[in-house]
């Protein structure tokens, strides 16, 4: 971010930090500073520009879980797809919300049965937790279990894989219709 970019920021930053409520003036040198370090650092305030790109990015992950929610699901991995894509345009490539997406995509595809896609996404999930987590964190070894799950489901015959699928996914809804906590079956 060029300086012509960040020097009007810390302008308007530094005509409403001090009017932040609940906090004493002598903090509004340290919101000032962290702000300053941020947008320096390119980890700060996003353009107008990558808010538009954000936004859209969510409609098409809406999109994608609607369509999905449908049955639609060729149509949910284009929206899927597009949405990774805007994801990385804004955040780069190593970011919590690309793993998210990617995790969105294997799901997809690993229903639609089209295990070599599922399986080049997950390596490339993998490849990114490892970068953003490190070989010890909980969502590595997930990462690895799932590339292992689909390399299994690979192996099998399409009756069989069709099979262990539907059952997975009946298993999904009978827990979560039974269970306290509600999540989004995918």
């Amino acid at each position: 971010m060029s300086a012509a970019q960040w020097l009007p920021m810390i302008g308007y930053l530094t005509d409403r930090v001090p009017k932040a409520k609940g906090f004493p003036p002598s903090c509004s040198f340290f919101f000032l500073l962290t702000a300053i370090c941020l947008t320096v650092l390119g980890g700060g305030f996003a353009t107008v520009d990558q808010h538009q790109q954000l936004e859209e990015r969510d409609r098409y992950k809406q999109q994608s879980q609607t369509l999905y929610a449908q049955g639609k699901i060729a149509d949910a991995i284009f929206a899927a797809r597009k949405s990774l894509q805007l994801t990385r345009e804004v955040c780069a490539n190593v970011d919590e919300e690309v793993v998210n997406s990617l995790d969105w995509l294997v799901q997809l595809y690993i229903k639609t049965d089209d295990l070599s896609a599922a399986e080049q996404a997950q390596q490339e999930l993998l490849k990114t937790v490892l970068m953003l987590y490190g070989k010890d964190h909980w969502r590595a070894t997930d990462a690895r279990w799932t590339l292992k799950y689909i390399e299994t489901l690979a192996d099998k015959p399409p009756a069989s894989r069709r099979q262990v699928i539907e059952t997975e996914e009946l298993y999904h809804q009978h827990f979560f219709r039974t269970s306290a906590f509600r999540f989004p079956v995918i």
